[in-house]
């Protein structure tokens, strides 16, 4: 099964202010978990730890670094991404 399938299952309706585990994180950038943990322990990504001791990721947080590091947009995700606006302006009178 398709690891971004399973998160959707996770929670029927995902908003910005859905946590996700370090794990679904790497698995929607294609990286190893620690990598996301360092970001995590560094700042670069925000994040809490569970009283467990195991961390979490609000969805807006992942969706920040991504756009500020222009990274791609997983399909699971582009619902999330900022939108482009194009203004068309003609002189055409």
């Amino acid at each position: 099964m398709d690891r971004d399938t399973t998160i959707m299952e996770k929670e029927h309706v995902m908003t910005m202010e859905t946590q996700l585990t370090t794990y679904e994180v790497a698995n929607l950038l294609q990286c190893s978990p620690s990598t996301v943990n360092k970001w995590v322990d560094k700042g670069t990504l925000p994040g809490r730890r569970t009283p467990g001791g195991h961390r979490r990721v609000l969805l807006k947080d992942l969706m920040a670094l991504i756009v500020e590091y222009k990274m791609h947009v997983p399909e699971t995700l582009v619902q999330f991404a900022p939108r482009k606006e194009v203004l068309y302006v003609s002189d055409n009178d």
